[in-house]
């Protein structure tokens, strides 16, 4: 009964009549495995054909804010990032694929709720879709994480492929660097960029592995206290 599955029908070119196909896309929806076990995969597989060795990947958490919703099924309570108000929605892992003219399409777009019997935790829904991701991309793209996914649990499966990534930062990550010495992210930044104030790369590593990677630094934007870190899975060099 719904018109959208009625404009999607229309589309579909077969010899069955349209009420048919409404209705076989509507037994379809019944379906509990319908979008994790079908739907979902094939438009990874498909997106992720288009994916160069360099093109970005945007990998974040969001929210699917339901205002007036008071009755579907698992309703969790999360921010509005647009509104920056608290009420009803889920929270939303995903993955956008950046390509060369800047349009954004989508690869991973996965709705949950902590209210949902089956959730375990925020890391497990980040490492469900990354491990997808990561196993589709095959190693092309460089996925870009915002300080929300900078946590040893995410950290060390990225660092098990050989997957590029660029995470941002905080500044409180502890990092090993020249000398082997261990500082926090903002400390080696800022004695970086005492050298001069342009983007300064600094060659680190984390204290739980052996992998060579380079912490990013650029002065602090107009405002901002801290300057912009990035610590790269990715081949770095000054113009």
């Amino acid at each position: 009964g719904c018109c959208l599955l009625s404009q999607i029908g229309r589309r579909v070119r077969d010899r069955t009549t349209l009420p048919h196909r409404e209705k076989r896309f509507s037994r379809g929806l019944d379906h509990r495995g319908w979008w994790q076990d079908a739907l979902r995969n094939r438009v990874l597989v498909h997106g992720v054909r288009h994916v160069g060795r360099e093109d970005l990947i945007a990998v974040d958490l969001s929210d699917l804010a339901k205002p007036y919703a008071r009755k579907m099924e698992y309703l969790d309570t999360v921010r509005d990032g647009s509104h920056k108000t608290i009420g009803p929605g889920y929270w939303l892992y995903e993955a956008w694929h950046i390509d060369g003219s800047g349009q954004p399409l989508p690869l991973q777009l996965f709705p949950y709720s902590t209210k949902d019997p089956q959730f375990i935790s925020e890391n497990q829904e980040w490492l469900n879709g990354l491990w997808d991701l990561m196993e589709a991309l095959d190693g092309r793209g460089i996925l870009m994480i915002d300080r929300g996914g900078d946590r040893w649990k995410i950290m060390k499966e990225l660092l098990k492929r050989p997957q590029w990534w660029i995470v941002r930062q905080t500044g409180q990550r502890d990092l090993v660097g020249p000398g082997e010495v261990k500082k926090r992210a903002i400390e080696w930044a800022r004695e970086a960029l005492k050298r001069k104030n342009a983007p300064q790369g600094v060659r680190v590593r984390l204290p739980r592995s052996p992998t060579p990677l380079w912490l990013v630094a650029a002065p602090a934007a107009p405002g901002e206290k801290k300057p912009f870190m990035l610590l790269c899975r990715v081949p770095w060099q000054r113009d």
